[in-house]
């Protein structure tokens, strides 16, 4: 069962059963550690299932890094339409009309 939380937009609560002794030794480890039980599961889930890398690759990526090189700081910037639609080419270039041989 999964519940959302409110006051909580970016976590959600979820329901567990625990093997018997396991509570209790979630609980030796947080107190160890200072932190709640439930900061303690959340720690080690996050150490055991860490968030993907980013993809370098992405569009999202390559338009901000061509930001970034351009040096634009302002969304009102002139070149800033340019810098996204060549990038945009460049992308479409890379993923549909040369895509990567895999082995």
């Amino acid at each position: 069962m999964v519940q959302a939380r409110a006051g909580s937009g970016d976590t959600v609560g979820i329901m567990v059963r625990l093997p018997e002794g396991l509570r209790d030794r979630i609980k030796a480890a947080a107190e160890e550690d200072g932190r709640s039980m439930n900061s303690e599961i959340v720690a080690t889930l996050e150490e055991a299932y860490p968030a993907p890398e980013p993809d370098e690759n992405s569009l999202e990526n390559m338009i901000n890094r061509a930001i970034n090189d351009a040096g634009i700081t302002d969304n009102n910037d002139p070149r800033l339409d340019e810098v996204i639609q060549a990038t945009l080419d460049k992308w479409r270039i890379e993923v549909f009309i040369r895509p990567k041989k895999k082995d």
